[in-house]
């Protein structure tokens, strides 16, 4: 019952005569889970588990007190006398010993090592409790242990609850639950932002504490995810757990209060055993710390595979010491695959800084994604280093401004690009030919296949829109054209439309046209256009006209009724009213092939919900549709039993979608898998070619040749060793000597770091 309140488990418990300061007392000593208790019987009133009254209470049965309890955490050695094999000696971190006198000495020392081998899975050596005065031989030995016995994620459970313990929290149910969820499903990213509690305040609210501390030597999971977060100094405890952890290869620190990474970069520096190769900060507004993150970078062992710094308020003077730092480090910065610096304010010294390590690094860079959206950089200079990254597949400089010497080089780079998966220059004012010069160069390269170009609110006007036409007409290799939020007339749209159909072109998948029609027609003409390009492409599985195209969608929804082809479509804030509610049901009743719909912002009545919800008695294909959050909040002022009954239209509509099916080849299209997968191990820096190796650093890049597949272990090895670090490794208290440290070793100011 003692250990239940205390969350633990009995172990081990026996009668042994205890050594105080001045005198020796007989004592319950019990092991437990994660603690050793020392328990007395009590004729106190308070004691625990006394009978109500004294009349009751029955013969043999104790009324017991618990007189101190040490962690098994802080446990930092075990001794025993050599002058008295009876008496043994528990050394524990910033607590007085514990010394008692027991003819079951080994059995408690065996106890002792089963319990801390439970939760200590993962722990180098120099972190465990020595045992000192028992030669290997007299040890009892130990039950043989499987991998099973040790729990989910690699015994995560057993130590999260140990640290609980030690910092005296709550052991959470729901970071269990959610643990052993993500091993059932195979999930080896521990994504905070999804674990229940991490709210800071709530009943169910948890201290991050012992789930950093549990990460620190945990080898299951390989990525960690901190998004959008209120909690205090979660910044520091996943700091702290990149200090020790030698398996975790990706972090995302993105969307958080906390701007300082200058313990991001301290942790990384320490650890010389880190395997992080991916680093997200992106939306993590950095206010201090740059400095010593770009030192970091600089002496980076290994290769480094992502480096997103999206909208993180970098000004000139950090960006040019993060652009710096990849050019001090080629071994590193050459192995970089995906970088993101956009929505960051780039000055003259820092795009002169970029364009230094892009001149000399781009012949023998890996990298295949660059983001470079809202930098205000002139692309002039910076863009003829494009054409040398070979591996090159995304590039994204939207929200750009792109003169004519910058369209040119750009479109002579694309026009030698044989790897260029996605172009983003939407928001680039690319009026006067200069979208149709790029879409021409990017679409009509025979080396590229399934390209992705997205040319939104270019400011593209009717007169561009015949040049643009002409330019499609020659499209052999587009999968997906975003061509959204260009006002265009009926006319320039119907040509653009006309022209892909004369493209005939087999690759085209996906047609985004939102908010690109000026809704002053009737429609009718448009809709056709739209059907002529379903009708004659087949391979076209996706269409978007979502704003403006109110005349459009009802007619070219009743085309769909008899449609084979397309599987997505989004018809959403169109403002159509219930007369779009009639032609979805309709589409639904006889459609066999859509998966996807996209309908909210449509002013549908709950009346307009019914109708829809009718259809899925005939339709079984149809999978997605999202719940229509907009037409819900349009009607919250109804009487709560009317909303009520349009909420439960809603949630139907949603069940209907879960009990409907499509073909197994199309559930990757809905759910596609991550673009980038965790490495699966630590991959080495870049050999550097003769022309970069006479810099300043030449043997740089042999720093992580020496770490690839070898035993990482310490250098140093400590003379006693413990669960904590050496800095907290003071000389062995004496047994005699009371120690000044007589409070439980949870209270923070005494916790180990």
């Amino acid at each position: 019952k003692i250990c239940a309140e205390l969350q633990n488990k009995l172990v081990f418990a026996k009668w042994a005569e205890v050594r105080g300061k001045n005198k020796t007392t007989r004592r319950i000593v019990a092991v437990t889970s994660y603690l050793v208790i020392i328990v007395k019987q009590s004729r106190n009133k308070n004691s625990m588990f006394t009978p109500k009254k004294k009349k009751q209470r029955n013969p043999g049965i104790l009324r017991l007190k618990v007189v101190k309890r040490y962690n098994l955490l802080a446990l930092r050695s075990i001794s025993v006398f050599k002058n008295n094999k009876k008496q043994v000696e528990l050394q524990f971190y910033k607590k007085s010993p514990l010394a008692f006198l027991t003819p079951l000495v080994g059995e408690f020392i065996r106890q002792i090592r089963i319990a801390i081998r439970l939760f200590t899975y993962g722990f180098p050596n120099n972190r465990l409790p020595g045992i000192f005065g028992v030669e290997d031989g007299e040890l009892l030995p130990l039950p043989p242990c499987k991998p099973s016995d040790f729990g989910p994620a690699h015994g995560f459970l057993h130590t999260f609850s140990a640290f609980s313990c030690f910092y005296n929290q709550r052991i959470s149910n729901e970071v269990m639950r959610y643990v052993t969820d993500l091993h059932e499903a195979g999930v080896v990213e521990f994504r905070l932002q999804d674990c229940p509690g991490i709210e800071p305040k709530g009943e169910i609210a948890f201290s991050i504490e012992p789930i950093s501390a549990a990460l620190r030597y945990n080898t299951y999971f390989k990525a960690i995810s901190a998004v959008h977060l209120l909690k205090k100094d979660i910044l520091f405890a996943i700091c702290n757990v990149l200090r020790y952890n030698s398996k975790i290869s990706k972090v995302t620190l993105s969307q958080l209060s906390e701007g300082n990474i200058t313990e991001l970069g301290e942790a990384l520096q320490y650890n010389r055993n880190n395997a992080v190769q991916m680093i997200d900060l992106s939306g993590t507004r950095i206010t201090r710390g740059a400095k010593v993150f770009s030192q970091t970078l600089h002496n980076f062992p290994h290769s480094l595979k992502v480096l997103n710094l999206n909208d993180c308020n970098l000004d000139g003077k950090q960006l040019a010491m993060i652009a710096e730092s990849l050019s001090a480090n080629y071994g590193m910065s050459l192995t970089i695959e995906e970088l993101d610096l956009s929505n960051n304010k780039f000055d003259e010294q820092a795009s002169i800084a970029l364009e230094t390590w892009l001149s000399k690094a781009a012949e023998y860079s890996r990298l295949q994604v660059l983001r470079l959206a809202n930098t205000a950089q002139s692309f002039s200079t910076i863009s003829t280093y494009f054409h040398f990254l070979s591996d090159l597949q995304e590039l994204d400089l939207s929200h750009s401004k792109l003169d004519t010497r910058g369209v040119q080089i750009l479109c002579s780079s694309l026009e030698k690009s044989s790897t260029l998966k996605r172009l983003d220059v939407s928001y680039c004012n690319l009026s006067n030919g200069h979208a149709a010069a790029i879409i021409q160069a990017f679409t009509s390269n025979k080396k590229l296949q399934n390209t992705n170009l997205s040319i939104a609110a270019c400011e593209l006007t009717e007169m561009d829109a015949e040049v643009l036409a002409k330019a499609l007409s020659l499209n052999i290799n587009c999968h997906t054209l975003d061509m959204s939020r260009n006002k265009l007339k009926e006319k320039g749209l119907i040509g653009v439309l006309q022209s892909i159909v004369l493209s005939a072109t087999r690759s085209l998948d996906a047609l985004i046209l939102d908010q690109t029609y000026k809704n002053n027609y009737l429609g009718e003409r448009v809709s056709s256009a739209l059907m002529s390009v379903s009708n004659s492409l087949t391979c076209v599985k996706s269409i978007s006209i979502a704003g403006g195209f109110g005349s459009v969608a009802i007619p070219f929804l009743k085309y769909l009724e008899s449609n084979t082809s397309l599987l997505e479509l989004d018809i959403s804030n169109n403002y159509m009213g219930d007369a779009a509610a009639s032609a979805i049901s309709d589409m639904l009743r006889n459609n066999k092939t859509l998966l996807r719909l996209k309908c909210d912002g449509n002013n549908i009545s709950p009346s307009g919900w019914k109708m829809i919800l009718a259809s899925f008695m005939h339709n079984r294909t149809l999978v997605e549709m999202d719940f229509p959050w907009s037409d819900y909040a349009r009607y919250s002022s109804l009487p709560k039993d009317k909303l009520e009954e349009l909420r439960a239209v809603l949630i139907d509509i949603q069940r209907a979608l879960q009990t409907n099916h499509s073909e197994d080849g199309l559930t990757e299209r809905l759910n596609p898998p991550p673009m980038r997968p965790l490495p699966t191990f630590i991959h080495p820096a870049a050999n550097l070619p003769d022309k970069l190796a006479l810099g300043p650093n030449p043997e740089l890049s042999s720093l992580a040749a020496q770490k690839i597949n070898a035993d990482r272990k310490d250098e140093e090895e400590v003379s006693m060793p413990c669960l904590f670090d050496e800095d907290f490794d003071g000389a062995m208290t004496d047994s005699s000597t009371q120690s000044e440290y007589e409070e439980d070793p949870s209270d923070p100011q005494y916790a180990p770091q």
